[in-house]
């Protein structure tokens, strides 16, 4: 967002930017199918400019209205997209690599917790009770360059879940570890993972259970002969697995109060969004095995 901001008005005046300016800006992001998000979050960046310029010692004597402030974004043509929980399979594959592959734990704690890549990342393991069965989730880690430890975003955000079964079977304390090591580090467990090591071990772990698309491409090496590069990606993302947690939760006939604070939202109501789209989906399911059924029914007869 910043790096578009800057591309955008870097060579402009401040004061010649006006809310016109803004607004046309992310009226393109619209026209360019960006989401409502990525248009909120760019709004966001272009007041926080606005903002320090404007209580800037020198800035401030040139500039004191914010052409951000009036300007809202525009209504994304793109529909907000569902997360979908990951396929039985999948859950089934995570479940068996936590006691077969090193990298196993951390999408099985993910799937088992709903935390978030940064929250899981900084979980200690003075943050496991295993008298109480609970973690308790109270920091994160944000890659901005360096990896920073920090609170959470929003109060919500602290929480404690319950540790389940299949996680606590496979979430042993090493020997010799301290209270204040990191369950997830890299050479030193009392130092955080970073993020080339974090993104190493991802998509190590990918390949090694399948979780990957490849995308080949040709090219000619100095002598002349054709050669295949291939370029990995990950088909899986940390994310999809909170979004599999909050479909346990919903099985499991977890209320929406309660999923929301195990869940870390902020609001009900992206709570109460995923729980109708659960709902829209199992009706679906339900309602295409009613189809099925009949058509059965039918062929039998005739």
């Amino acid at each position: 967002c910043y790096d578009r901001a800057i591309k955008e008005y870097g060579d402009m005046p401040i004061l010649e930017i006006q809310p016109h300016d803004i607004k046309t800006s992310l009226e393109r992001m619209r026209d360019r199918d960006f989401s409502a998000s990525s248009m909120k979050a760019q709004r966001i960046v272009f007041n926080l400019i606005f903002q320090n310029a404007i209580v800037d010692e020198h800035m401030g004597k040139i500039i004191r209205i914010n052409p951000v402030a009036e300007v809202k974004v525009p209504k994304s043509r793109k529909p907000a997209k569902q997360r979908e929980a990951p396929e039985d399979d999948i859950v089934e594959a995570v479940r068996k690599s936590a006691k077969t592959d090193p990298f196993g734990l951390f999408p099985l704690l993910l799937m088992s917790t709903g935390f978030r890549r940064g929250e899981a990342l900084a979980l200690r393991w003075a943050n496991i009770d295993f008298k109480a069965k609970t973690i308790k989730q109270d920091r994160q880690i944000i890659y901005r360059g360096a990896a920073v430890e920090k609170e959470p975003k929003t109060e919500n955000s602290v929480r404690e879940v319950p540790l389940l079964p299949d996680l606590e079977k496979h979430l042993k304390k090493p020997h010799g570890a301290k209270n204040t090591d990191f369950i997830f580090h890299g050479d030193d467990p009392s130092k955080c993972m970073c993020e080339s090591t974090y993104r190493r071990r991802w998509l190590s772990y990918c390949k090694r259970m399948g979780f990957i698309i490849d995308s080949p491409e040709e090219y000619k090496g100095k002598n002349g002969h054709t050669y295949i590069r291939h370029h990995y990606k990950p088909s899986l993302t940390a994310h999809v697995f909170r979004h599999g947690y909050a479909t346990l939760l919903f099985e499991a006939g977890v209320d929406e109060f309660t999923a929301q604070r195990l869940l870390g939202h902020a609001n009900i109501e992206t709570t109460r969004s995923i729980y109708t789209h659960l709902r829209n989906s199992k009706k679906q399911e339900s309602l295409s095995k009613l189809r099925e059924y009949v058509q059965e029914q039918i062929d039998v007869t005739e």
